[in-house]
């Protein structure tokens, strides 16, 4: 989590963190003076429930995708205190995903875990696939001075190699909304 001046920003594993952090720490002038500025990657510290919280989310079959090729890359360091990485993991995608299907609402549980506690607060979830946009309508909500300009220029990271060989067929893709509609749902995310 980054605090910056009058909100901070959550960061969700495979959804755009190194960005997002980057964007912030170039483009933000407001970072907050009474906490730590560092990224705090994946924590989820207690905040007041006067501070404004920012997450951004992706679409489950590019979340998936991503996971898998980090999770990959990593020598399979599956994150087993989440049911999804615990119950699911597997070195092949597919099969991977097939088991992500067979637990109802997963996805939902898992973004909660890291969204829930801060229901209460005022917060703004914004996706990943309009980040740029998002990130500079919620850094205006909460009044933050920020570089537009410099918030603009920034490009996102590369995207690992190995997702682009990653497919989910017409019929799992429909498995997937199928059985994860609570996270499209709540989201706005299509199948």
């Amino acid at each position: 989590m980054i605090f910056l001046k009058n909100c901070c920003v959550g960061h969700i594993p495979k959804c755009a963190g190194r960005f997002v952090r980057e964007c912030l720490l170039s483009g933000v002038n407001s970072l907050g003076k009474d906490r730590p500025n560092a990224h705090h990657a994946h924590l989820t510290p207690d905040v007041e429930k006067t501070t404004g919280v920012i997450f951004f989310v992706r679409h489950p079959c590019s979340w998936l995708k991503s996971l898998h090729a980090h999770r990959m890359e990593k020598g399979w360091n599956w994150d087993l205190r989440y049911d999804l990485e615990k119950k699911c993991k597997s070195p092949e995608f597919e099969k991977f995903v097939l088991n992500v299907c067979e637990h109802e609402n997963i996805i939902f549980d898992y973004f909660e875990s890291y969204i829930g506690k801060y229901r209460s607060n005022d917060l703004k979830i914004g996706k990943v696939e309009n980040i740029t946009h998002d990130l500079l309508e919620f850094l205006c909500h909460f009044k933050e001075d920020f570089n537009e300009d410099v918030i603009k220029k920034m490009k996102p990271y590369k995207v690992n190699n190995y997702t682009k060989n990653l497919t989910i067929s017409k019929e799992v893709a429909q498995k997937l909304y199928d059985t994860q509609f609570k996270y499209y749902n709540t989201y706005f995310y299509e199948a």
